[in-house]
């Protein structure tokens, strides 16, 4: 950008005694005026939106400056320090600790467009697979796994009653759920309540669905395998017993998995679901119970 500067002093001129040939105006002092004009005026900015170059230097504001005046790097500097605001060298070597970003001195808005970037957030470097950066309360953060967490419930309760006869076992209608698993990894935690009454030695209950069948007794002779037995019925006995199932079961599988609660006698007699042995048809004594199973898939 070159700034004027006149060539001929025309006004000496003027004081020279007449006759004397540099007292004439000559054509080409005035050319190279014009033409020194022309270029000062070619390289200088436009007063509107103009284009720099070089190394342009202004005033620097104060800090508290909220006008529209320019931004110079000085200024801009000042009011992140002011600010509380670090730069990305400072964030080396865990230096910028949660403390320090404590009372929301990082906003929101300061996040946008990318404005912390991946480079200030590399102090740390890049974790496993499936990794998250998580915090240990204190002020350290480190790569870490997340714990488990429950990605579906499901839930089938039983409200009336069930009567199963005979030594085989037969399915509890109504606690039933069939399910899709989220990932083949994942695992389900049953959980069965049954309210019921049975002869002789009881009933006897067992899970059914995925690997679940597994949740049993070691086999020992004819004695039959289950998961629990209970609700054994005494000579005039109205009430009905409560046996609650817990297993985690891995069906290692996406496909489609229907989970059971089953039910047995033992002996050839009955065993009855949410009513007592006798039922009697009395406000005192007889009742209706209720049996749920609930069913939670944890990914693992």
């Amino acid at each position: 950008m070159a700034n004027y500067t006149k060539l001929t002093n025309f006004a000496s001129k003027d004081a020279l005694a007449s006759g004397n040939p540099l007292k004439i105006v000559k054509g080409t002092e005035i050319d190279d005026e014009f033409e020194a004009l022309e270029t000062a005026v070619a390289t200088k900015a436009d007063s509107a939106s103009p284009t720099f170059t070089g190394t342009p230097a202004s005033v620097t504001p104060t800090v508290s400056d909220d006008s529209t005046k320019i931004a110079t790097t000085a200024f801009v500097k000042d009011a992140i320090s002011s600010g509380g605001y670090v730069a990305t060298a400072g964030i080396a070597d865990n230096a910028i600790t949660l403390a320090k970003m404590a009372d929301d001195s990082v906003g929101a808005a300061e996040l946008v467009d990318n404005s912390v970037g991946a480079d200030a957030l590399n102090v740390l470097g890049d974790g496993a697979s499936g990794q998250a950066l998580l915090s240990d309360g204190d002020g350290t953060m480190s790569w870490g796994t997340i714990q488990s967490k429950i990605l579906n419930t499901y839930q089938a309760t039983k409200t009336g009653t069930q009567s199963i006869y005979n030594n085989s076992f037969q399915d509890i209608s109504g606690l039933s759920i069939t399910l899709t698993p989220t990932s083949s990894s994942s695992k389900f935690l049953l959980m069965a309540h049954v309210s019921l009454m049975a002869a002789d030695d009881g009933g006897l209950l067992r899970f059914s669905g995925g690997n679940s069948g597994t949740a049993i007794g070691d086999a020992a002779g004819s004695r039959p395998r289950v998961y629990s037995a209970g609700g054994r019925f005494l000579s005039g006995d109205i009430d009905s017993r409560s046996v609650t199932m817990v297993y985690i079961d891995s069906p290692a599988t996406t496909s489609s998995t229907t989970y059971k609660v089953q039910c047995r006698s033992d002996l050839n007699d009955y065993t009855h679901i949410n009513r007592s042995y006798i039922d009697p048809n009395d406000s005192d004594r007889g009742f209706r119970a209720f049996s749920v199973l609930t069913i939670m898939e944890i990914d693992s």
